[in-house]
């Protein structure tokens, strides 16, 4: 057995949809399925992607690979199911009185009941549990062209239950050949998009592998036997899709291990189980999978056989996990000889990123940058006109209008090419300042404010296209400003010439306005 762990890093909320809840809204389920994994790396797949084609079937659908769901990080562990036999006490709030597990004794006590962790880690004898953390968005129905509710039956409210962004999962991907747990391991390295909703936000995730090892366990805290045993242990680390001799589905293990193992005498002493829907889609054909009845995760069933089971059949059954449904991280079990009574129970805490370092495709960094080019562009616009409301707000007149247009075209010309409409601006101002006419005259007597402070209406245009930077001082930023989406920034440094002549612009426009509100054209 060959194969690598992996960990995901939800850049974006992720929803891994359940069957079950309410139908106008979605939950996720509290971990990835390996289902979901199989199907971003079948999309990234550059080979035959046939069923009938031998490679694929053994990279992605007989069982040969085998994608091990992702469930969340907890104290630096990948955390397992809790098992069904584990009870807690109902008065045992803080966790002082610990677990008590049932396959190894059954205790006739009212106090307990079942737990309330969905996973968990063990270190030695105490078992840690950890909150599940869920991210809650409200949506409404809207209509696609006019971008809102409108219409009978529109503007339904709905939620999204999603696994959280910056939670860490750690999966498994397991391959009887070490190339192809190699070929695999090169496939899983861009970000990935997994669940619904992909376009509105949610699915984007960052991955991380391991090296590839050859010798690994899923729970190292279960003991395998040395030799033939005749009593062991089976707990199920995810759900399990069974059948009976007859085809049927059942939620009975035994017919499944007789046949696996070739003995008729195995008999289940206890077991300790629960029943899950499961279902799935399928992206290539655009259709939801069967649903089917299955053994939920976390199932336990002590199994006694006369005849013994040799310790190298256990491990197999381990390794390649039981029922239908292998690939995609269904069946996965743990063989334990031995079950300890009790645990001491601890609280552990989730691996989070607090700070996601979202990463863009190739495709999708123009967009990016049109999109944050477009906000920024939003942001400045208001602080300008904030600005040139405080700039002419004591203006009282003196600058005629048609002065102010002969300036106002020469600049509106200039904003349509900013970098040589610069030029061409300092040199009408120095045939404007040089001539010294009566009009440039008024200019200079006319005041507005910047800042705090009022100042010559041509040494402040003198200051701005010496100058351009300056302008975003003069709007409320102590530099140029910037838009993040994610990691990717976009900078205003390289609008410093744009904005300085619209600042001028809508300074002369707001002049302009006062002069025909006072009823004079600037005397």
């Amino acid at each position: 057995m060959n194969g690598f762990t992996y960990t995901l890093i939800l850049e974006e909320p992720v929803l891994a949809n359940s069957l079950s809840g309410d139908t106008n809204s979605a939950r996720s389920l509290p971990f990835i399925p390996g289902g979901l994994v199989r199907g971003a790396m079948i999309n990234k797949y550059n080979g035959k992607k046939e069923a009938d084609d031998k490679d694929f079937q053994r990279l992605f659908l007989d069982g040969t690979t085998r994608f091990l769901h992702a469930y969340p990080v907890c104290n630096d562990q990948r955390m397992l199911p809790t098992p069904v036999a584990w009870k807690t006490y109902k008065d045992d709030f803080g966790g002082t009185r610990g677990v008590e597990n049932f396959a190894a004794k059954i205790i006739d006590d009212p106090e307990l009941k079942h737990t309330d962790f969905p996973f968990y880690i063990i270190d030695d004898d105490t078992i840690f549990k950890a909150r599940h953390e869920w991210q809650v968005n409200v949506h409404t129905q809207r209509d696609a062209v006019y971008g809102r509710a409108k219409g009978a039956g529109k503007g339904a409210v709905y939620r999204y239950e999603a696994l959280p962004a910056g939670l860490h999962l750690s999966g498994v991907i397991l391959a009887d050949d070490e190339a192809d747990a190699k070929e695999l391991k090169d496939l899983l390295n861009d970000p990935i998009m997994l669940g619904k909703a992909r376009t509105a936000g949610y699915g984007r995730v960052r991955v991380e592998t391991s090296e590839i090892f050859s010798d690994w366990r899923e729970d190292t805290s279960s003991d395998l036997p040395t030799g033939k045993t005749n009593k062991f242990t089976i707990t199920f680390l995810s759900d399990a899709v069974l059948r009976d001799a007859n085809g049927q589905v059942t939620l009975d293990p035994i017919p499944a291990l007789q046949a696996i193992f070739k003995v008729n005498d195995l008999k289940g002493k206890h077991t300790f189980h629960k029943m899950e829907t499961v279902g799935g889609f399928n992206r290539k054909w655009g259709m939801p999978l069967p649903q089917s009845q299955a053994l939920a995760a976390g199932s336990v069933i002590v199994i006694e056989s006369a005849s013994g089971i040799e310790a190298k059949a256990l491990e197999q059954l381990e390794n390649s996990g039981l029922g239908e449904r292998t690939a995609e991280g269904f069946g996965r079990v743990a063989v334990s000889v031995s079950s300890k009574k009790d645990f001491k129970l601890g609280t552990g805490k989730l691996k989070f990123e607090t700070k996601i370092k979202a990463s863009l495709l190739p495709a999708e960094e123009p967009v990016a940058d049109l999109m944050l080019k477009r906000l920024l562009r939003r942001e400045l616009d208001e602080k300008m006109l904030s600005a040139v409301i405080v700039a002419v707000n004591e203006y009282k007149g003196g600058v005629k209008n048609s002065q102010l247009s002969r300036w106002r075209v020469n600049l509106r010309s200039a904003i349509g090419a900013p970098e040589k409409g610069l030029d061409k601006m300092r040199e009408f101002y120095k045939k404007e300042d040089a001539r010294n006419s009566p009009s440039w005259q008024k200019m200079t007597r006319a005041r507005v404010k910047i800042g705090n402070a009022p100042v010559r209406l041509t040494e402040w245009m003198d200051t701005l296209l010496k100058d351009p930077a300056g302008v975003w001082s003069m709007i409320g930023y102590a530099q140029a400003p910037e838009k993040k989406l994610g990691t990717r920034p976009f900078n205003a440094k390289n609008m410093n010439v744009e904005y300085s002549l619209r600042l001028m612009d809508a300074v002369m426009a707001s002049m302009s306005k006062k002069n025909a509100e006072g009823g004079q054209d600037g005397n």
